[in-house]
């Protein structure tokens, strides 16, 4: 469901599922957490793999984002398609997360 890099101060986190609903979610959300819980509280979240994702997925994001935000962290959702994109624009996701278009961005806002 991911592949990782560990960099020197975050850790980039590739989701390679394309589709996250269902009985998928309560996987990404055990997974997700014990990526968290054992590594770096800055996170880049490449979501270019990512088709579709249900309402429970972007709750799994909002927790994980939460938790990292409690460690005085940060996590960076980035690659979105222009679908999530849209969908994320007009659930005002936006307002809860930090959102970039590409992976370079993420790398340079998560550096400040």
């Amino acid at each position: 469901m991911f592949s990782f890099s560990e960099k020197k101060d975050y850790m980039v986190i590739k989701i390679i599922e394309p589709k996250i609903f269902q009985e998928k979610v309560f996987i990404f959300k055990e997974q997700l957490l014990s990526i968290i819980e054992n590594h770096s509280n800055k996170i880049i979240l490449d979501m270019s793999g990512v088709e579709v994702i249900n309402s429970t997925g972007i709750g799994v994001l909002i927790l994980i984002n939460d938790k990292i935000k409690k460690q005085s962290g940060i996590m960076i959702i980035c690659c979105l398609n222009n679908l999530l994109n849209e969908l994320f624009e007009r659930m005002r996701l936006n307002t809860i997360f930090s959102i970039t278009d590409s992976l370079d961005n993420a790398e340079r806002f998560v550096k400040q």
